[in-house]
């Protein structure tokens, strides 16, 4: 007891500022509790520069989300008129028309001078956009979703903007242009599901702009990149001319094709483009296009010279898959991790080969020994990871491929598709570990499937684009993952 009466003695003896900035990493409703702490705790919180709402779930019920909604109004009346706000963020789902609300949120904001402004809210209308927000000098970073952009005439563009995420957003190819090059700082933009988009060009030439993110812009016709210092870039949905200019320093690309897929001259261009990068992100598509191109029209190979990471995403449930990637892996002499995702959901559902008479599958017909035949040898690769494993031929055939070509592997980990009671897991561990390996220090384990709620909080991580890997041993995987046959 006496010890607890000396820790509070110790927080009140600490200045306002101090407590203020303690409180600001709080969520808004959990700093308001504080209020009840003593006298002098009663409005510290309403000097915080951070105002944020996290979201409460989209299941919750409306009664509550209304709740929230008083809430936030009810707070905001009591900030401090000095204040000048850092942060406001409200993540908010409602079954109704919150628009007046959100542009109650909106102006409030800009009239304390908001560095970040985060408004991840769904309700039953988009919301038009007041024009206070395009006067708004003091942005650094704006996450909006269903609205409407729509500038004023007088609109010139936002000064001090880093970061722009634009969610199920109404914006226009020539909206999305004048913005772009009015915000001379940018340096991050994420599209996602903006129904309006249908050619996009993204053309910065100033030396800030870093990493671009595409997703799911459904009707998006035509992507094009122009950035001479851009370091990642990511796109996801259907199969559309991606076209890479003046891309000296992309490191990272991200490559999700959706529907059906030709290799043709657009493809073939991408891949020389993206080969410059240290890690590579793709999914069935990028092996089907290796296939076609190793073994059907017998072109020369595209060697990935600075790929360190590579994210594989698709089924093993073709023989040429696994004969496409084992491949590839011969081309990238400085890989040092490989993780593969077989579970995830894999858009690149089919694809169309030209002149497919002009190969057939290699000889032998036993294509394991084929693999183990390949001029392959992995020198850097030290870490494979194999989420989804379900013990197919396939998919032992490039378990045993990877240890027989990797020289100094440390850590290879399989997850199981499916839980396995001890005795099951015990006998395949024993049988992995018993594998032929070039690698005298290479350690093959075997997990178990972390729990549904883990695997459900990944796959939605990876469909916004944010996830953050833990570890080597309990992350569930990277990417999405599918069908082909």
């Amino acid at each position: 007891m006496k010890k607890n009466c000396i820790n509070v003695d110790g927080i009140n003896a600490l200045p306002d500022e101090i407590l203020i900035h303690v409180l600001s990493f709080l969520p808004t409703k959990h700093a308001v509790r504080t209020s009840v702490l003593s006298n002098r705790w009663r409005s510290l919180w309403t000097f915080s520069p951070n105002i944020t709402f996290p979201c409460n779930g989209e299941n919750a019920t409306n009664s509550l989300q209304e709740l929230e909604v008083h809430n936030i109004n009810h707070c905001i009346a009591q900030v401090k008129p000095e204040v000048s706000l850092q942060k406001f963020e409200v993540e908010l789902f409602l079954n109704r028309n919150i628009c007046s609300d959100i542009q109650r949120w909106i102006s409030f904001s800009v009239t304390r001078g908001v560095r970040e402004l985060d408004l991840l809210c769904i309700g039953s209308q988009d919301v038009k956009l007041p024009d206070c927000l395009f006067s708004c000098k003091s942005l650094s970073k704006l996450i909006l979703c269903c609205s409407d952009f729509d500038p004023p005439l007088d609109f010139h563009g936002f000064s001090n903007l880093k970061e722009l995420i634009l969610i199920r957003v109404n914006i226009t190819d020539q909206a999305m242009d004048n913005l772009l090059s009015t915000c001379p700082i940018l340096e991050d933009l994420t599209l996602k599901a903006c129904p309006n988009l249908s050619n996009l060009k993204i053309s910065l030439s100033n030396l800030c702009f870093k990493n671009l993110i595409v997703f799911d812009c459904y009707n998006l016709v035509k992507l094009v990149v122009d950035s001479p210092n851009i370091r990642v870039i990511k796109y996801e949905g259907q199969v559309i001319p991606l076209t890479l200019m003046n891309v000296p320093h992309l490191t990272e690309a991200n490559v999700q094709f959706s529907g059906v897929l030709m290799v043709g001259s657009d493809l073939k261009a991408l891949v020389t483009k993206i080969a410059q990068v240290q890690l590579l992100s793709v999914s069935s598509w990028f092996a089907q296009f290796m296939y076609a191109e190793y073994f059907l029209k017998r072109t020369p190979h595209t060697v990935f010279k600075n790929l360190k990471e590579l994210h594989w995403c698709g089924n093993l449930d073709s023989k040429k898959m696994v004969l496409a990637i084992a491949t590839f892996l011969g081309d990238c002499p400085l890989l040092e991790k490989f993780h593969m995702n077989l579970e995830a959901n894999d858009f690149s559902n089919a694809i169309l080969i030209p002149h497919v008479a002009l190969g057939v599958f290699p000889k032998p017909d036993n294509k394991m020994e084929y693999l183990l035949q390949l001029n392959v040898s992995l020198h850097n690769l030290k870490t494979i990871k194999m989420v989804g494993f379900s013990e197919t031929k396939k998919q032992m055939d490039l378990v045993k491929f990877l240890l027989d070509k990797s020289a100094v592997l440390e850590l290879f980990l399989l997850q199981s598709q499916k839980n396995k009671d001890e005795k099951s897991q015990s006998l395949l561990q024993e049988h992995l570990s018993c594998l032929p390996k070039a690698s005298s220090c290479a350690s093959v384990r075997l997990l178990n499937p972390p729990p549904d709620y883990i695997r459900d909080q990944y796959v939605a991580g990876v469909l916004i684009g944010d996830v953050a890997v833990a570890d080597d041993v309990e992350d569930f995987g990277d990417g999405q993952v599918g069908d082909e046959e």
